[in-house]
């Protein structure tokens, strides 16, 4: 029999209520795999966008995916990491030399580095103009971290004022970062088509590379909602991961200081303590699914058309089966038959395309974003700064970092 969502574990956003909750996880790789369910759009949510990778089904999805994913290949990846990523840490970095205090060090919050970082470096990879000055740069972030906020407001209550915020940062990210972005990109293709341009001469980035395949006809509008979908949900998610890391690290140098120069001099370690950080990070509590036809699971378990179904990641993520001993506790040397960061990216045809973005490959020695970020700040002597409080948004549901101080020694 079907159970209504345990609000004691922290599921109690009121629009989760009537759904079936599953937080086993073969049941929930089971209904991810399914043909039967289908990614719940912007129905129901309060801003959200409708076909785009995220929410489309059926061969136009699997299509559209196979084309975006040309950008997150390994080998296209590690160019980024080493020609974009390293250039843009370093540059944030250095701007924050302003906020030297009387002390000699610099004090500074994790969030709007977090948020300087990962969305100059979202523009650059998806193919959009926003961060030539400084001034600009601050508008971008602060409409994305807008857009970011209302794609999870049914997280929130406040969403009717996440909304009309969006609605108007969305119009202007439109018509002053978007359009003009896309119209240097839809000249430089035809430039490459007429033969009067190399298509070597082309940035690879992800509005390039959807605009040169032919059997994609795109509208500005379409094209539109599909990246500012992936830039908003994809900088938001990482932004978020960060102080979660960050904690994680602190706490367990706290109880082994000998680690903390390791994460220096060994760089697998750093690598391997992100993906155990990931695991233990789930940036929504629960994916929803809606069943298209009647279905009976392995487990018996019946569910009915147009029943909505609330995967829950965090508890699959946290079973001793699958992580061994104190599975809910974090640890860099953690080491997991399979997936390090468990279920927390997703499962089957709609599993984060970004994924390999954010992760480690040990075996090509490339750090993902998680990493790359939390070494050059451990490299800069980073600690968190405890005489100023770390501030939480109690409005959400979700648990989502305003604030988190942080001081540089070595900066």
């Amino acid at each position: 029999m079907n159970q209504p969502l345990d609000t004691t574990k922290g599921w109690e956003a009121p629009f989760l209520r009537g759904m079936i909750a599953i937080d086993d996880g073969d049941e929930i790789r089971e209904v991810l795999s399914a043909a039967q369910f289908a990614p719940m759009g912007a129905d129901g949510r309060p801003f959200y966008y409708d076909n785009v990778i995220a929410t489309l089904d059926g061969p136009e999805h699997i299509h559209r995916r196979r084309i975006a994913n040309r950008v997150f290949l390994e080998g296209p990846l590690k160019d980024y990491m080493d020609s974009v990523y390293t250039p843009v840490l370093d540059l944030c970095l250095a701007e924050l030399q302003g906020q030297r205090g009387p002390d000699g060090l610099i004090h500074a919050d994790l969030m709007p580095l977090g948020w300087r970082v990962l969305v100059r470096f979202s523009l650059r990879i998806l193919g959009l103009d926003g961060d030539e000055d400084q001034t600009r740069l601050d508008e971008v972030v602060t409409i994305i971290q807008v857009l970011s906020e209302a794609l999870v407001s049914e997280w929130s209550t406040n969403a009717e004022a996440l909304v009309r915020a969006a609605r108007k940062a969305e119009a202007e990210f439109k018509e002053h970062v978007f359009l003009p972005s896309v119209a240097r990109r839809r000249a430089a293709v035809a430039r490459v088509r007429a033969g009067t341009m190399p298509r070597s001469a082309l940035r690879m980035d992800l509005i390039t590379t959807l605009l040169l395949e032919e059997t994609l006809d795109w509208t500005d509008d379409a094209l539109f909602g599909e990246i500012t979908m992936i830039l908003s949900a994809a900088s938001g998610s990482s932004v978020q991961g960060l102080p979660h890391f960050l904690t994680h690290l602190e706490e367990w140098f706290a109880a082994h200081p000998e680690d903390r120069q390791r994460a220096l001099d060994d760089p697998d370690f750093l690598r391997n303590a992100s993906h155990e950080a990931l695991r233990l990070f789930v940036s929504t509590p629960a994916r929803i699914r809606v069943c298209t036809a009647d279905v009976t699971l392995s487990t018996g378990r019946q569910i009915r058309a147009g029943e909505k179904v609330a995967v829950l990641f965090l508890p699959p993520n946290t079973t001793s089966e699958e992580f061994g001993a104190e599975p809910g506790t974090f640890d860099p040397y953690r080491k997991p038959a399979d997936s390090p960061w468990g279920l927390s990216f997703g499962y089957g045809r709609h599993a984060c395309m970004g994924r390999r973005l954010v992760t480690s490959s040990t075996q090509h020695g490339r750090d993902g974003t998680m990493a790359a970020v939390l070494r050059r700040l451990y490299e800069s002597g980073v600690r968190m700064d405890t005489d100023r409080p770390v501030r939480i948004d109690e409005t959400s549901f979700k648990r989502l970092w305003i604030s988190m101080p942080i001081v540089f020694e070595r900066l």
